[in-house]
C-alpha cells in the first residue's frame, strides 16, 4: 500500500502527447533517472496516423517494446474476476494496462457513444469509494488521471467482443541502473537531422502482419526525423487543417525531449548549444499553439497558412540548432 501511495505521477503531463508510449512514459517518470532513459531511448520518429490528421512521436519501437527501466508481464484470456485481479496486482507493486470497452468508461472519448476497444492503465484503487485510479486520454484528448468505478470496469472489460481483445500487461519499475549514453544521443540527433528512420522494421512488420484494409486504404505515410515537420506543414497547408490539439502539443513535447538531450550533451562536456535559438523555437511553439486555438474557436481566415509558416520557421531553426551541435 505504501508503495502505491508514494507514486508521483505529476510529471507525466510534461509529455502527455506521446500516444504510443504514454503509459510507459508515465511509469518511467516515477524513476529518479527518467531523463537518462528518455534521452537514451527516444527516437524522433513520426508516423502519420492512418485514420485522422494527427502525428505522434514514439520511442524506439512503437509496438511491443518498452524501456529497460521496466519489468513486464503479459497475460491473455478472460479473467474470472478482473476487479480482484487488478487489486492484487497493484498490491504487488504493478501498474496494470488492460483492454476495455470505452463505452462504459466515464470521461473517455467514446463513453456512452459506441463500442470502442482501448487500453486503460490503472495505478491505484480505493476500496472505500470502489474506484480505480486510471491514467490516459480523456474525452477532450488530454492525458490525465481520472477515476473509474469497479462497476464500470467490470462492464468495460466483460463487454469486449473478441477473444483476442482480452489482454492484460503488468509493469513494474526495476532496480537496474541506467547510465546515460552520450554517444547514442549524439548519433540519434544526427540521424534525426538526416531524416533517417532507424526503426522501420517495426512499422513494416505491423503493416505486413497486422494491418487490415482500413489501415492500408488510408495509406500509412512514415515521416522520419526532421521531416515530421514537413507532414505537419503539409496538412496545415491543405484544405482541412488540423483539428486535434495533440498534433500541436506533440511538437512542443518533442522539443522538450530534444532540449533534455542537448542539456545532457552540455553537462558531459561534449558540446554546447545556442540557448537563444532554443528560446526562439519555444516562442514559435507558443505562437503556433495560440494560432491553433484561434483556428479551432474562431476559424479565422488565413490561420492555417500562418500555422504552416510557423511550422516551416520552426523546422529551419531546429535544423540550425542541431546542425551546430552535430556538425
Amino acid at each position: 500500500r505504501d508503495l502505491r501511495m508514494s507514486r508521483g505521477l505529476g510529471d507525466v503531463y510534461k509529455r502527455q502527447a506521446l500516444q504510443y508510449q504514454a503509459y510507459y512514459n508515465s511509469m518511467i517518470l516515477d524513476r529518479k533517472d527518467y531523463n537518462n532513459i528518455i534521452c537514451n531511448k527516444y527516437i524522433p520518429l513520426v508516423v502519420r496516423h492512418p485514420l485522422s490528421s494527427h502525428v505522434d512521436f514514439a520511442y524506439e519501437g512503437i509496438l511491443e517494446t518498452y524501456p529497460d527501466g521496466l519489468d513486464k508481464r503479459r497475460f491473455t484470456g478472460v479473467s474470472e474476476d478482473i476487479v480482484k485481479y487488478i487489486r492484487e496486482a497493484v498490491n504487488d507493486g504493478w501498474y496494470v494496462v488492460t483492454s476495455a470497452n470505452e463505452y462504459y468508461l466515464e470521461g473517455k472519448m467514446m463513453s456512452g457513444i459506441r463500442y470502442f476497444r482501448h487500453d486503460i492503465m490503472i495505478s491505484d484503487y480505493d476500496d472505500a469509494a470502489r474506484t480505480f485510479k486510471t491514467i490516459g486520454y480523456d474525452a477532450t484528448g488530454h492525458y490525465r488521471e481520472s477515476e473509474v468505478s469497479y462497476n464500470s470496469m467490470n462492464k468495460a472489460y466483460y463487454s469486449l467482443q473478441n477473444e483476442w481483445e482480452f489482454e492484460t500487461s503488468l509493469f513494474k519499475i526495476n532496480d537496474r541502473t541506467y547510465d546515460i549514453d552520450i554517444d547514442r544521443i549524439r548519433y540519434d540527433l544526427s540521424q534525426y537531422l538526416d531524416a533517417v528512420n532507424p526503426v522501420t522494421g517495426y512499422l513494416d512488420e505491423f503493416i505486413a502482419g497486422k494491418a487490415d484494409g482500413k489501415w492500408l486504404n488510408n495509406g500509412i505515410e512514415p515521416y522520419s526525423g526532421i521531416r515530421c515537420l514537413d507532414y505537419l506543414e503539409k496538412v496545415l497547408s491543405g484544405t482541412s487543417g488540423i483539428n486535434e490539439e495533440r498534433s500541436i502539443t506533440v511538437v512542443k513535447e518533442h522539443i522538450d525531449v530534444i532540449e533534455c538531450a542537448l542539456n545532457k550533451l552540455k553537462q558531459h562536456g561534449v558540446s554546447d548549444y545556442d540557448a537563444g535559438l532554443m528560446s526562439e523555437i519555444k516562442q514559435l511553439i507558443r505562437m503556433l499553439k495560440m494560432q491553433h486555438i484561434k483556428y479551432i474557436e474562431f476559424e479565422e481566415d488565413g490561420l492555417t497558412d500562418r500555422m504552416a509558416d510557423s511550422v516551416r520557421r520552426l523546422k529551419d531553426k531546429e535544423y540550425t540548432l542541431l546542425k551546430g551541435v552535430c556538425g
